[in-house]
């Protein structure tokens, strides 16, 4: 090694490297390197030639923005550890800050040290496309690959991560440009996906205000707020299903095979006994929800109900992952979940009526956004513990939500 020009006070070292003895060439070979002094990081390349290291390195310089606290190699320890704190300190649910953190863990697993790197996508595809500890347990010896539903989500925390550095640290583009998801995940299902939104009570109400008994969109919404059934188990609930007298709704259908009764809320059961047949001379029996189509549509049955009813389905985008915010049928489920635990009922009784194996920490943290928004409207109205309210005041309602 020969002397070194030092430009430190520009964030920026060029090496003179004598070539190897033996190796075929003769002449010198010019190591660049891009420091950045706050985070003690730095990116290297090796010229041939001092004026294409001197180049580089004053490209470096100008796009990354040295000497403006912005680091030169984007450590994803650094940048996932701000964002963590940001996340706590925007007091996010603890479910999400724990699956980030899992999701920034396995990265490093897989090798990701830089964000701004050339291979990033490759291994991003990679930490996207490897199987879960319940893959793993299902699929021995056969195909480990997660479902979609994984992959997108994956997806997101990593996007989430991307634009930290983008927003915070100044990472100039977007290292996921062009990114192709693996097959059976394409971002434009991404895009449709609102996993994480839940209806307002306002907006709740807006719907039932509606009446439309006779429409299996809108029997279908009720039966989902007031119960937390999946679109799938709404689809297959039969008027045999349903025990008034006992005040429960037995799912016989519900994802993986499982069997499990849910209470009837009072409100529901109020909208119910008039269409079942009871006290007329014969009762109903088969589906609740008739249509022709063997399941419920977002595009072709919840649109045109909450277009009806004034509501938007597009809430802009996720503060933390940059993805659409929408509200889909499985928003039913979480706007049952949250008004529940906001009105006092029990996190372990909610798991079981669910279906879900969940503790309480975990529980409140899934829908720790939606709880907080109905926690006042609840409180004002004093619901009664554990028993829904969506049909309180309804006839008070304005335009606003």
């Amino acid at each position: 090694m020969a002397k070194q020009r030092d430009k430190r006070r520009d964030g920026i070292v060029i090496t003179d490297l004598w070539r190897w003895r033996g190796r075929r060439g003769i002449g010198k070979r010019y190591l660049a390197q891009v420091r950045d002094g706050r985070l003690h990081a730095y990116k290297r390349k090796a010229f041939d030639l001092e004026a294409d290291a001197k180049a580089w390195a004053a490209e470096q310089r100008h796009l990354l923005g040295l000497g403006q606290s912005t680091a030169a190699r984007f450590e994803l320890a650094l940048v996932g550890k701000d964002l963590l704190e940001r996340m706590e300190r925007d007091r996010r649910g603890a479910q999400y800050i724990r699956a980030v953190r899992l999701a920034i863990e396995a990265l490093e697993g897989l090798g990701v040290r830089d964000l701004a790197s050339d291979s990033l996508q490759a291994q991003v595809r990679a930490y996207i496309q490897s199987p879960t500890d319940e893959n793993r347990r299902r699929k021995e010896g056969g195909d480990d690959r997660p479902a979609p539903r994984t992959m997108k989500v994956r997806y997101g925390y990593v996007r989430a991560i991307v634009r930290h550095a983008i927003e915070t640290f100044r990472l100039r583009g977007d290292p996921l440009e062009g990114f192709r998801m693996p097959g059976g995940a394409s971002l434009r299902e991404i895009d449709r996906d609102g996993g994480g939104e839940a209806y307002t009570i306002p907006e709740v109400r807006k719907v039932l205000k509606l009446g439309r008994t006779a429409d299996p969109a809108w029997l279908a919404f009720v039966i989902g707020v007031y119960s937390g059934l999946r679109a799938t188990e709404i689809r297959a609930l039969r008027w045999e299903h349903i025990d008034f007298q006992s005040r429960v709704i037995r799912v016989v259908r519900g994802k993986g095979d499982k069997v499990r009764n849910v209470g009837l809320q009072a409100e529901l059961m109020g909208i119910l006994v008039p269409l079942s047949g009871r006290g007329d001379k014969v009762i109903k029996t088969g589906p609740l929800v008739t249509m022709r189509e063997p399941r419920l549509h977002t595009q072709h049955h919840l649109e045109p109900l909450l277009k009806d009813a004034g509501v938007a389905r597009d809430r802009g985008v996720n503060a933390v992952t940059g993805l659409p915010r929408t509200l889909v049928w499985h928003s039913c489920r979480r706007t049952f979940a949250a008004a529940c635990l906001a009105c006092g009922m029990d996190s372990m009784e909610l798991g079981l009526q669910l279906g879900h194996t969940i503790n309480e920490k975990s529980l409140t943290g899934a829908y720790s956004s939606a709880f907080q928004q109905m926690k006042g409207i609840i409180e004002d109205e004093k619901w009664v513990r554990g028993r829904l309210g969506f049909i309180n005041r309804s006839a008070e309602l304005t335009s606003g939500t």
